[in-house]
């Protein structure tokens, strides 16, 4: 999708950073820009106009019969990342956030008369969403999590389309993205691994859920004698 932000160039010549040169403009909707994999390179996309949202990566969008169907983590507007006072540089520069618009669970479904459908999952502050690489029809994705106020995320959650499971550390804890190691390449047997971090202990832990089961407290915990930064992305290799 294109979303409905603008760059003034006349604020990056003045020395603004790329980010405080960003504007949300919702008037402009969001815009889903469609490619067929089977016609010839040159064909022209299809172009859906839909309602204005700010999304990190687009997770999971697959076929459903005549209609594609695509969820990820969206906001309402992108405040927590763009201007002069974003909730991630307030939170960054260790000052509370402005607690502007909160993520939710996003589905769009789009059919040949264009969007049939928008509609709001979840209304948990979530982030980092990730899907299973290993298969080709990523039948449940999973993303950092927090049911209570506050910039950070202190849990995780999977959702298979139908149902949401989720496990909340608490506060005072904060967790990094979720990353899926798959038990033998299954597209959903194995196990979630989350990097936590604990303001009380001043330490972390890499949490190991059932990736089944993750509503199920943690099958193991490697603790460490130090705390790590919570840090964007990552993926899991066998050895």
């Amino acid at each position: 999708p294109l979303m409905p932000i603008q760059l003034d160039f006349a604020r990056l010549l003045e020395g603004a950073s790329v980010w405080q040169a960003y504007a949300w403009d919702p008037s402009l909707g969001t815009t889903y820009v469609i490619f067929d994999r089977n016609a010839p390179m040159d064909a022209a996309p299809r172009i859906v106009a839909g309602m204005p949202l700010f999304s990190w990566p687009t997770v999971n969008m697959y076929e459903d019969g005549d209609a594609l169907v695509g969820e990820t983590v969206a906001y309402t507007d992108a405040g927590h990342f763009l201007g002069e006072a974003a909730d991630m540089a307030l939170a960054m520069q260790g000052q509370a956030a402005a607690e502007g618009a909160r993520s939710y669970l996003h589905r769009v479904v789009i059919d040949g008369s264009g969007i049939h459908e928008e509609t709001a999952l979840d209304a948990g502050h979530l982030e980092f969403p990730i899907v299973a690489i290993h298969g080709a029809h990523h039948p449940a994705m999973y993303c950092a999590y927090n049911p209570r106020d506050g910039f950070f995320w202190s849990g995780v959650m999977r959702f298979d389309g139908e149902t949401i499971d989720s496990f909340d550390f608490g506060a005072g804890y904060f967790c990094g993205e979720p990353i899926f190691a798959s038990d033998e390449g299954h597209e959903t047997r194995g196990w979630l691994l989350s990097e936590v971090g604990s303001a009380e202990r001043g330490q972390s832990f890499l949490a190991i859920f059932d990736a089944e089961h993750v509503a199920a407290v943690p099958v193991a915990q490697v603790e460490l004698a130090h705390h790590l930064p919570i840090r964007f992305h990552g993926q899991w290799a066998a050895d």
